[in-house]
């Protein structure tokens, strides 16, 4: 698709349309970057985890075996930082068992995916 032509607004607009159809086909759950909610779905796709609602910001979803798990997305576009996630909250109280991580290449490929069990002895 030759998106030159359209005007800033217009990209703007598709943008929304296209998060739209996304949210329709439950694939992302908000109007926040979709990167995030994609790697949400994408794990919950490949393994038997339930997302929680939203409003658990530490933990976005749970195993059968009620493991806790914090997802967390990049999409990598050659700009320095790229491989910096977002921030881990309630680390130090372990609000989450394991890290699901998945870095995506500039065209949403998965370039690495990880799952990291957190363990923190802080005496």
């Amino acid at each position: 698709m030759d998106l030159r032509g359209l005007t800033a607004r217009e990209l703007l607009v598709l943008g929304v349309d296209a998060n739209a159809e996304l949210r329709r086909r439950r694939i992302v759950r908000t109007e926040n970057n979709p990167i995030g909610d994609f790697a949400e779905y994408l794990f919950c796709r490949a393994f038997p985890w339930k997302l929680v609602r939203n409003a658990g910001k530490e933990v976005d979803a749970i195993g059968p075996d009620k493991t806790r798990y914090e997802i967390k997305a990049r999409r990598l576009a050659g700009n320095a930082g790229d491989r910096q996630l977002g921030a881990l909250r309630k680390l130090p109280e372990q609000g989450f068992d394991k890290l699901a991580a998945v870095l995506f290449d500039a065209r949403f490929g998965i370039a690495r995916a990880a799952i990291i069990c957190i363990s923190l002895d802080l005496t």
